[in-house]
């Protein structure tokens, strides 16, 4: 199922979606899928790592999923970002798996998954992290968004910070739970 062209894009029906339609508390939402695997999948770096924040989580039910609900390939056959284009063809399906799973803490994970969640959801800009692993929840009416850097990112770039990332994830997760957030702010 390779996508060579974002002009004749079209989300897929299915992917991402579940038969439970109880709310749960945490939603991670990563920005595509994996040939494969399911929405951040524990066999990938970025599963892994959600599945240690939620590990040091008591009483936290979480849901997985992806923005873009399929996977995307390059010319080349590679993985790569969906465009704004497709992003924006999806968002109205992932709205609605939103609303039906009615999550309290929406988790953003990367900056272009959270600039089009927060300027879509919680009707505010993304401009990058105030520090680092500096998360800071921003709640709406009914939600409270956490932008955070992607795991991978985390695996890569920055991989000896890696208990850092997960705890200061568990920290903003639990302050926005009890409603005792973070100090910090956006850059």
């Amino acid at each position: 199922m390779k996508n060579k062209s974002s002009r004749n894009y079209r989300c897929q029906g299915n992917a991402g979606r579940s038969r439970a339609r109880e709310s749960v508390n945490a939603a991670f939402v990563g920005l595509s899928y994996k040939e494969g695997m399911k929405a951040l999948d524990s066999r990938t770096t970025t599963g892994s790592m959600i599945d240690e924040v939620v590990s040091g989580l008591s009483g936290v039910e979480c849901w997985r999923t992806n923005l873009v609900d399929r996977v995307l390939f390059d010319n080349q056959g590679r993985l790569r970002n969906p465009t704004a284009y497709e992003i924006g063809q999806c968002f109205s399906r992932f709205e609605e798996r939103v609303r039906k799973r009615r999550p309290r803490i929406v988790v953003t994970l990367g900056a272009l998954t959270s600039k089009h969640i927060l300027n879509r959801l919680a009707g505010t800009s993304f401009a990058g992290w105030a520090g680092l692993l500096n998360y800071v929840p921003i709640e709406t009416a009914n939600t409270v968004f956490i932008a955070a850097h992607h795991p991978s990112h985390i695996a890569v770039y920055r991989r000896r910070e890696r208990r850092e990332y997960v705890a200061a994830l568990r920290e903003a997760i639990t302050g926005a739970l009890e409603g005792t957030f973070p100090l910090g702010e956006f850059a």
